[in-house]
């Protein structure tokens, strides 16, 4: 799934040949060795399960306000005695396709929320709890709820990580993916959390030159957390971000948006090669993005203001569209 912010007047079709064509184009450098660890099953070429000690050490670079490094997920974790995996799988998810990208700041047809323009960015991480769809009119609607590096250009790198809330005509449907483009085309979805709604969840990203981390925690079950380590020799475009979105169906089809109420980021940084104090809030330093329907006549969801001292702010669902 190709979670770049789009506009109406981008055709996915064309976009999905840009992205093949950038990756084919663009000068890159070789991937380095992977961190120790066990492979991660179905994660892509070379993913491997990262101790979180290896993590902790890589993070400690980014220094918040609140917490020493931008452990405050990780530290979390600690406190809650969460269980970290070994063994790790994901999967295909097979019902999306590439979307596109247009300027960040502008009314959009599938995200709401805050994006940063920051340069060489690095970090990003956010808390939430993951929400409980209500019905809508339609037989299937669809949100999702990630935080990410560079998803407002087709010229770079693309990193991020979240949680899929749908609610389907077969029920509800909930779990974590994580994407890279123009490595991966479509997301992988993690399949050793099963996340529910209500569950307090985390996501990290950290970028590590030819290789990133990304950290993902389900306070709620046992509680579990994973450390997957993909190399890639992209570099992440100039932005960081916390989304809701509507993801892109087969087809360029941008689907009902699910009911999700509100979702609220807390503990929203980031961070950029270069900075050695503290990381950045993602709120107020971003633009507000606002989700439109396809005519962009009604506002679908939007982010409120920040919310005091967390770093986060919270987006709110206005109409299904499409």
């Amino acid at each position: 799934m190709n979670r770049r912010i789009v506009g109406t007047a981008v055709l996915a079709t064309v976009l999905t040949i840009a992205s093949f064509a950038f990756a084919a184009t663009s000068a890159q450098a070789s991937p380095a060795p992977n961190p120790a660890g066990a492979p991660a099953e179905g994660c892509g070429v070379g993913a491997r399960v990262v101790p979180a000690a290896t993590v902790e050490a890589a993070e400690a670079k980014h220094p918040t306000d609140a917490a020493s490094a931008s452990t405050r997920l990780l530290a979390k974790a600690k406190n809650r005695n969460v269980k970290w995996l070994t063994n790790v799988t994901c999967e295909a998810t097979t019902d999306s396709t590439p979307g596109g990208a247009v300027t960040n700041g502008t009314l959009t047809t599938n995200w709401a929320g805050y994006v940063v323009p920051v340069t060489s960015p690095n970090y990003v991480q956010a808390e939430w709890y993951a929400p409980s769809i209500a019905p809508s009119p339609a037989a299937n609607s669809y949100s999702s709820s990630w935080v990410g590096l560079g998803g407002t250009t087709t010229s770079a790198g693309l990193f991020q990580a979240g949680l899929e809330s749908d609610l389907l005509s077969s029920g509800r449907r909930s779990y974590f993916w994580y994407e890279i483009l123009p490595t991966n085309p479509t997301s992988l979805k993690v399949t050793s959390i099963t996340p529910s709604d209500g569950d307090d969840v985390g996501v990290a990203i950290s970028y590590q030159g030819l290789s990133t981390y990304f950290t993902i925690c389900d306070f709620n079950k046992s509680p579990s957390c994973a450390n997957l380590a993909i190399p890639d020799a992209h570099v992440p475009g100039p932005t960081a971000e916390a989304i809701v979105e509507r993801p892109t169906l087969p087809g360029g089809v941008l689907p009902v948006l699910a009911n999700f109420g509100a979702v609220t980021f807390l503990s929203a940084y980031y961070n950029k090669t270069g900075n050695t104090g503290a990381a950045y809030k993602l709120s107020p330093n971003g633009t507000l993005n606002y989700m439109a329907d396809t005519a962009k006549t009604t506002i679908m969801a939007y982010p409120t203001t920040p919310v005091t001292g967390s770093g986060g702010f919270s987006v709110s669902w206005l109409a299904p569209g499409p």
